[in-house]
């Protein structure tokens, strides 16, 4: 017995997706039931169209079909496809939501690079280094200043701590700051 509702197997029999076991062929005849199915299968006839005579009978079922069931059958049709469609969809907007995160955190780069660039202006940039200059050369001074006798030249102590001449602004021949 079936464990489907009358509706389900009629219309799995109408479309051909159930398969009904003969339960009168015993165990030990099983050869001799498929050799009767290979003979049933040659001796089907086939139209000059290319159909069967069950072809044309389940064709023939499906157009008789209530209107209810057709509809359900393209409805069920019509759902799996939106459903496939909707997971693209939705593949979709994820890899646009990342990219748009994406560019996003680029703007927001931009505009703080924007906003740095139009607040700090080149004449206090000018000041600032001349203040870290003169603070540096006091330091390096302070610093020699500091060490016991005998002292080095300022300029062999500052090649020392690998600073560079040009960059502290010190002239090694008149052993000064310039």
């Amino acid at each position: 017995m079936s464990n489907f509702s009358p509706a389900l197997c009629k219309r799995l029999k109408i479309q051909g997706r159930c398969f009904k076991s003969n339960p009168k062929v015993p165990l030990s005849n099983t050869a001799k039931h498929i050799s009767e199915i290979g003979n049933v299968a040659e001796s089907v006839h086939v139209d000059l169209d290319g159909t069967t005579a069950k072809n044309r009978k389940i064709e023939n079922a499906r157009n008789n079909l209530p209107n209810e069931d057709t509809n359900s059958i393209v409805s069920t049709d019509n759902n799996m496809q939106m459903q496939s469609k909707l997971r693209e969809n939705q593949d979709e907007e994820d890899l646009i939501g990342e990219r748009i995160k994406k560019k996003n955190e680029k703007l927001r780069r931009l505009r703080l690079v924007e906003h740095y660039r139009s607040t700090k202006d080149f004449v206090e940039l000018d000041k600032l280094t001349k203040k870290w200059l003169a603070a540096s050369q006091n330091a390096a001074q302070s610093l020699w200043d500091a060490l016991p006798t005998p002292k080095p030249s300022m300029a062999d102590f500052l090649k020392s701590m690998n600073i560079n001449l040009n960059l502290i602004q010190y002239n090694e021949t008149e052993d000064q700051f310039y």
